[in-house]
């Protein structure tokens, strides 16, 4: 009969400490989780302020009727896709596929966490809807690219071995 021995525990200072060990499971994953939430939020409450940042710092004096209805398509355009990339974001925690990756779970925390607060700012500041594009084209395409390139490089590796 064959025995396995795990390995001794490591201990500092009289304490088991695993956070020094698994420190993308114990800190950096709760942290991408928990600005996903931020982002969103920030989301929603730019959705929900669009229409005075079209009208104070997007439009100038005597606009038409269709001026604004063009700022409001393209804004409600970008709000749209910032939700879509935030779905497949999700998609890839959700399947736990892109959750175990340490550095893919640094650049998604640093990038909502800048993300939402670019978007409060400019919310709470009243500037234009352009500021809204800006953030989406930087902070919101270029993470969920990394993240469908990881997730279909997964899928292709097979269902049992991913990162």
């Amino acid at each position: 009969m064959y025995r396995v021995y795990a390995s001794p525990q490591r201990l500092l200072c009289g304490c088991n400490l695993t956070l020094l060990r698994r420190f993308n499971l114990s800190l950096l994953a709760p942290l991408r989780l928990f600005m996903m939430v931020v982002y969103f939020t920030a989301l929603v409450c730019a959705a929900d302020g669009s229409d005075a940042m079209i009208r104070d710092g997007s439009l100038a004096r005597g606009y038409t009727d269709s001026d604004y209805r063009f700022l409001r398509r393209t804004t409600d355009g970008c709000l749209a896709g910032s939700f879509i990339c935030l779905f497949f974001n999700c998609w890839g925690v959700v399947t736990a596929r892109t959750l175990r990756s340490g550095l893919m779970n640094i650049i998604h925390s640093c990038c909502h966490a800048t993300a939402a607060v670019l978007l409060i700012t400019a919310w709470h500041q009243g500037a234009g809807a352009e500021h809204i594009w800006h953030i989406f084209y930087i902070f919101g395409i270029i993470p969920t690219g990394l993240e469908v390139a990881a997730l279909v490089e997964s899928y292709c590796r097979g269902m049992d071995n991913f990162f």
